[in-house]
C-alpha cells in the first residue's frame, strides 16, 4: 500500500505543476523535473538520500526561487517554492506522518497555482485531488493493506458525506466571510501582455488582418440595461497619433484633454471581464465616463482617451464604465497641431494625387474618400503583405492594389485628412461582438478587431469616421460573425473556420456552456468585496458594519456545523447503534432506581435479576423486546417496526419509579 501511495503522490506533484509550466521560469521547471526523477530513482533503488544532500537541496531551492522571482513575497514564488518542497518531501517519506506533511505542501502548491491561473478546471482538479487525498488519509490512519480505501463502499459513502459537507460549508464561508481588497501578494513586476498588445500599441499592415481571422475570446461585457446598437458599438482600446506615412504608433506625451474620462452622467453602462490576465489596454465605449477598476491594479490614462492596466496580481482584469455623447469636446491648439503632423513626402504625394480635395472641409473630405473607397476599392480578409518604405506601401495601396481591411482604409483616410491640414488620429479596438441571448452578455473575439478614424471638426470637436462602412456596410450593421462567415464561404471554399455557426443546435449548446462558464467565473473567480456587498444589499444588510458581518459569518458557520452534526447523527448512525443506545439508557434507568447492574451482564441473566427485585412489568417488557430484536432474528439490521416498538416501550418506563 505504501508503494502505491508514493506513486500516487508523485503523480499528484507532476500533474499539479507541469501542465502550468508556462507560469514559471524555465529554471524552476527543470529543477522540479530533476528532483522528481531523483525521488523516483531513490525509491526504486531503495537508496536513501543523505540528510546533508536533502538539507543542501532545501537551501538551494529557496535561494533559486528568491533569485528567479525577485523574492518570495509573490504568488508565483509561493507556487514555485511549494512545488519544489513537495518533491523534496518525497525524498524522505517513510511513515504516515511524512505523507500527511507531503499532502499539506501539495495542497498549498495547488492553492498558489489557483491564485496564479484562476481557472475553474484547476478548481475542479483541486476538489478531486482533495477527495482522493482524504481517501489516502483514511487508508494511512487505519494502516490497512488488504484493499484501497476508495474501493471500499462503506468508506466511499463516508468520504462522500465528508466532501459534500466540506464543500457546502466552504461555499457558505466563501460568500459570507467579509472580503477585502488588501493582499500581501501584490506584484508590480508582471510582464505578461494581453494578446491584443501587438496591434494596440502600434498599427502596421497585417496587425489586425491576422487577428480578425482568429476566434479567440478577448473579453466579455454585460450591460446594465440596454446596449448600443451594433453600428455604434465601438470598443476603444488605443489612440494612435504618430504616423510615418502608413504605420501608426502612440506618443506618450501627447494629451488630448477632450479624450480624458469624464464624470458626467453616462449611458450604456457595462461591466467587462478580460478572458486572460496581464497588462495592456482596456476597452471602453469612448468617450468614457464613470470608469471604475474592479480588480487590483493601476490604470494609466495616456491622454488619448485610452486606459492601460498594470495589474498588481494575476487576477483577470474587471472594470465598469459608461459612455457620454461625443459632440462638443474641444482641444487646445498645441495638441491639435500634433495631430496634423505628416511626413513631407507623404503629404506631397497625397496633395498631388488628390488635388480635388484642396479647399474642402474635413467632413467633405470624409465624404469624398468614402465614396472613392466604395467605388474603386475592395475589402478582403487576406489583402496580402506590403513591403518597402511607408511611401511605397501607401502608393501600392492607393494606386495599384486597392484592396485591404479596416486598418488600410482608416490609415489612408487619416493621412489624407492630415495632408490637407485637418487633425486626425487612428483608434484601434473592437467593433460589436457576439450577443449571447441565453446569458444576456456580449462576447468580443479576435474577429471583432477593428480600426477607425477620429478627426477634428472646428465647430463640433472630435468626430468618428469609419471608412470601412462605405465598403462593407453589413460588417458594421451586423457584426463580424455574420460577415466573416459569408466572406469565407464565398472566397475560401475549403476553409471550415466558424463552421459551428451553421448548426443552430450546436450554437445554442455552445452559448449554454459559455454562459455557465462566465457566470461561474463571476460567482467564484471574480468574487470580491463589491459583489459581496451586492449580496448584503439584496439581503437588506447594506447598513451593517463589517464587524457585525464577521459575527454573522461566524453564526452562519456555527449553524451550518450544527446542522451537519444533527444530520450526521440522524442519517449516519446504523440501526444497531440506535438499539444499543436505547439499551444503555435502559441500564442508566436501572441505576437511578438503585439497581446496580453490571453492563457486561448478559440480558437473560439481567432478566432473572429483574424478576428477583420485582420491578415494574414495563421493565420486563422492554428487556423482552430487546432480546427479541438483538438475538431473536437473523436479520442483518433491525426493521423499522422493531425499532419503533422498542422506543415505544422505553418511553413507558422513563417516568416509572421501577418498583411496584
Amino acid at each position: 500500500m505504501k508503494a502505491s501511495i508514493f506513486w500516487i503522490s508523485a503523480c499528484f506533484s507532476a500533474f499539479g505543476f507541469l501542465p502550468f509550466f508556462a507560469l514559471h521560469s524555465s529554471t524552476v521547471v527543470l529543477v522540479f523535473i530533476a528532483l522528481l526523477v531523483l525521488a523516483m530513482t531513490s525509491y526504486i533503488t531503495k537508496i536513501k538520500i543523505p540528510f546533508i544532500l536533502r538539507f543542501g537541496s532545501l537551501v538551494s531551492c529557496t535561494v533559486l526561487v528568491w533569485s528567479e522571482y525577485g523574492g518570495i513575497r509573490s504568488v508565483e514564488a509561493a507556487a514555485g517554492l511549494f512545488a519544489l518542497l513537495s518533491i523534496l518531501k518525497l525524498w524522505e517519506v517513510s511513515k504516515s506522518r511524512d505523507y500527511f506533511l507531503y499532502f499539506l505542501i501539495f495542497q498549498l502548491m495547488m492553492i498558489s497555482q489557483y491564485l496564479l491561473l484562476e481557472s475553474l478546471l484547476l478548481l475542479f482538479y483541486m476538489i478531486m485531488s482533495s477527495s482522493f487525498m482524504c481517501a489516502v488519509f483514511m487508508q494511512l490512519q487505519k494502516d490497512q493493506t488488504a484493499s484501497m480505501t476508495y474501493l471500499n463502499r462503506g468508506k466511499r459513502l463516508v468520504l462522500l458525506r465528508l466532501m459534500v459537507t466540506s464543500i457546502g460549508l466552504a461555499t457558505v464561508l466563501f460568500f459570507a466571510f467579509p472580503r477585502s481588497t488588501f493582499t500581501l501578494f501584490r506584484n508590480s513586476n508582471i510582464t505578461q501582455n494581453h494578446p491584443w498588445t501587438d496591434y494596440s500599441e502600434e498599427l502596421r499592415p497585417g496587425s489586425i488582418t491576422n487577428l480578425i481571422q482568429t476566434d479567440n475570446i478577448i473579453f466579455r461585457a454585460r450591460f446594465d440595461a440596454t446596449a448600443p446598437a451594433m453600428p455604434d458599438m465601438y470598443w476603444h482600446g488605443s489612440t494612435l497619433a504618430v504616423s510615418d506615412g502608413f504605420n501608426w504608433s502612440r506618443k506618450n506625451n501627447l494629451v488630448f484633454s477632450s479624450y480624458l474620462p469624464k464624470d458626467n452622467p453616462g449611458f450604456y453602462r457595462f461591466e467587462a471581464d478580460m478572458e486572460d490576465s496581464g497588462k495592456g489596454a482596456l476597452f471602453l465605449l469612448s468617450p468614457s465616463t464613470n470608469f471604475k477598476l474592479l480588480s487590483l491594479g493601476h490604470v494609466a490614462w495616456r491622454g488619448l482617451g485610452d486606459a492601460r492596466i498594470i495589474p498588481l496580481t494575476k487576477k483577470k482584469t474587471r472594470w465598469t464604465s459608461s459612455s457620454v455623447a461625443m459632440q462638443g469636446f474641444f482641444d487646445n491648439a498645441k495638441s491639435l497641431d500634433e495631430a496634423r503632423q505628416i511626413p513631407s513626402d507623404i503629404k506631397d504625394f497625397i496633395k498631388e494625387r488628390y488635388p480635388q480635395f484642396e479647399g474642402l472641409s474635413a467632413a467633405q473630405i470624409i465624404s469624398n474618400t468614402s465614396k472613392m473607397f466604395s467605388a474603386e476599392f475592395g475589402y478582403s480578409l487576406n489583402p496580402g503583405a506590403y513591403s518597402g518604405t511607408p511611401l511605397d506601401q501607401l502608393q501600392e495601396f492607393l494606386i495599384n492594389r486597392k484592396v485591404g481591411v479596416c486598418e488600410h482604409f482608416a490609415s489612408a483616410q487619416a493621412l489624407i485628412l492630415r495632408a490637407f491640414g485637418f487633425p486626425s488620429v487612428i483608434n484601434v479596438g473592437f467593433h460589436g461582438g457576439e450577443y449571447n441571448d441565453i446569458g444576456d452578455y456580449w462576447i468580443i473575439r479576435g474577429r471583432d478587431a477593428h480600426a477607425w478614424v477620429n478627426y477634428y471638426d472646428e465647430s463640433k470637436g472630435w468626430q468618428r469616421s469609419d471608412p470601412t462602412y462605405s465598403l462593407v456596410p453589413s460588417l458594421i450593421d451586423n457584426g463580424a460573425t455574420d460577415f466573416n462567415q459569408k466572406w469565407l464561404e464565398q472566397n475560401l471554399s475549403n476553409n471550415n473556420w466558424m463552421s459551428n455557426y451553421k448548426i443552430p443546435f450546436l450554437n445554442s449548446f455552445i452559448k449554454i456552456i459559455d454562459t455557465t462558464y462566465y457566470n461561474l467565473n463571476l460567482a467564484f473567480i471574480n468574487f470580491d468585496a463589491e459583489r459581496q456587498q451586492e449580496i448584503w444589499n439584496f439581503l437588506g444588510l447594506e447598513e451593517w458594519k463589517r464587524s457585525r458581518l464577521r459575527w454573522l459569518t461566524l453564526f452562519i458557520a456555527g449553524v451550518s456545523l450544527s446542522l451537519f452534526w444533527l444530520a450526521n447523527q440522524r442519517f449516519t448512525r446504523s440501526p444497531w447503534q440506535k438499539v444499543n443506545s436505547l439499551y444503555r439508557k435502559y441500564l442508566k434507568k436501572l441505576h437511578k432506581i438503585d439497581l446496580r447492574v453490571d453492563q457486561t451482564m448478559p440480558p437473560l441473566q439481567l432478566k432473572t435479576e429483574l424478576i428477583r427485585h420485582n420491578l415494574d412489568e414495563s421493565y420486563m417488557t422492554f428487556l423482552d423486546h430487546y432480546i427479541d430484536v438483538k438475538y431473536g432474528t437473523n436479520l442483518k439490521n433491525p426493521t423499522k417496526q422493531q425499532l419503533t416498538s422498542l422506543k415505544t416501550v422505553y418511553r413507558r418506563i422513563r417516568n416509572t419509579k421501577g418498583r411496584p
